[in-house]
C-alpha cells in the first residue's frame, strides 16, 4: 500500500512501506527513505540525504500526480 506525501514544500510522491521507498510522483526517480521523526525524513538520493520536511497527505494533486 502506498501512501501519498510532499517532501519539503515541492516535491509530490509516494512512500511505500514494505521497501522504504520514496517515488516522486512524477516517476523520474525513487530512493530509500528513513524517518527521523514525525516532521522529518532524509531520503538518500535528494541533498545527500541532509534532513528534510514531510507531511502525509490524502492525495496527491491530480496535476502532480504522473504515475
Amino acid at each position: 500500500m502506498k501512501k501519498p506525501m510532499l517532501l519539503s514544500s515541492n516535491t509530490y510522491g509516494y512512500y511505500y512501506p514494505t521497501s522504504e521507498q520514496f517515488h516522486c510522483s512524477h516517476g523520474g526517480w525513487d530512493s530509500p527513505i528513513k524517518f527521523i521523526d514525525d516532521n522529518t525524513c532524509s531520503v538518500k538520493y535528494v541533498d545527500k540525504g541532509k534532513p528534510i520536511g514531510y507531511t502525509w497527505l490524502d492525495s496527491i494533486p491530480e496535476e502532480f500526480d504522473y504515475t
